[in-house]
């Protein structure tokens, strides 16, 4: 048995077990990234006999995900997705043994990052017409400032705005919603982490999706966001190179399509002062999630406090100071010697 053969018949076992698309899309992801070659992991499995591959091999996964930069919680997370397949493997009579086993046990707790400085953001995101220009309107580029305006407009994660569509952009694009105050929005579905969900966008992006459906060669591709050589969607962890790129190109330090959407979040929390709003506009299940995971409002408020009351205590320090030198007074109380 090959492992692409038994990578399919595990996704369809997945499957009529009553897996979750979400969870079936997480295993179909974690899976592609050891069998296919990539930048970071050149070996291409697809034609390996399960029997040939070995531990050293998986090991070896593991360590360029290191060295890749990728946090401890992923690795935690391919570990189990690795151990669940090869046991199912096993269960099947495919393999005896599982390269898998005894791998370390990493911790899946995960990274909690701030959102985005606002300034940054806001450097990127209201000049991003300049950067998908600034190359004469080279594809690429006109494709990573779509992707990061459309994450600013909505919120979304990074993984909803890679799984739109190009027909549904097309259909969005001929049918805005008019608001009250004369601007236009507009809707397009996508498969979200827990099912169906609408992404809402607005003019830039609007203009970026034109631009960059009437740039492409590939007038049949199913996804928006395709590889301008083949044509086929682009994995997630290309389509986050979009910030590296214009995170570069304005000179900001490199921030992700996730502390973007924790910006957006923020601000709406901060704006409105109410955390339902904040968990209705990132999807979240309860509030508490958005509290949890979401609490840069609170981190924000407690830098402020602590900048002015810093600020106070050194306009203090700065009177007394003047005081003593003037009076001739040293830091005891008593007068010090000319």
């Amino acid at each position: 048995m090959k492992f692409n053969e038994a990578f399919a018949e595990y996704l369809d076992y997945l499957d009529l077990e009553g897996g979750s698309f979400k969870h079936l899309q997480t295993v179909r992801s974690r899976l592609r990234s050891f069998v296919l070659p990539s930048e970071t992991y050149q070996r291409d499995y697809r034609d390996v006999e399960l029997t040939d591959i070995t531990k050293q091999d998986i090991l070896e996964f593991f360590r360029l995900m290191k060295q890749a930069g990728k946090a401890e919680a992923t690795w935690a997370a391919h570990r189990a997705t690795q151990q669940a397949f090869w046991n199912w493997c096993i269960r099947c009579g495919y393999v005896e043994t599982s390269p898998a086993s005894g791998l370390p046990k990493w911790s899946l707790r995960p990274v909690i990052r701030r959102a985005a400085p606002a300034h940054d953001v806001n450097t990127v995101v209201s000049h991003i017409y300049d950067f998908a220009a600034h190359r004469n309107w080279n594809p690429r580029d006109i494709r990573d400032a779509l992707l990061i305006s459309l994450i600013a407009d909505s919120g979304a994660r990074l993984g909803e705005v890679a799984d739109i569509r190009r027909d549904r952009i097309m259909r969005a694009l001929e049918r805005p919603n008019v608001l009250g105050n004369g601007f236009r929005v507009f809707h397009v579905p996508t498969k979200g982490k827990t099912g169906s969900k609408s992404i809402r966008f607005y003019e830039m992006s609007y203009d970026l999706a034109h631009r960059w459906l009437n740039t492409t060669k590939h007038l049949n591709a199913e996804f928006v966001f395709c590889s301008l050589s083949t044509g086929k969607q682009l994995h997630v962890n290309s389509a986050a190179k979009a910030f590296i790129r214009a995170c570069n190109y304005f000179d900001v330090p490199v921030f992700r399509a996730q502390a973007l959407r924790k910006r957006n979040v923020t601000d709406v929390i901060s704006q409105t002062g109410d955390w339902k709003k904040g968990q209705l506009y990132a999807g979240h299940s309860s509030p508490e999630v958005t509290m949890l995971h979401y609490n840069d409002f609170e981190l924000e408020a407690l830098d402020r406090i602590g900048a002015e009351m810093a600020s106070r205590r050194y306009e203090n320090a700065n009177v007394e100071f003047d005081m003593r030198r003037l009076f001739g007074v040293n830091n005891l109380g008593t007068k010090s010697s000319s």
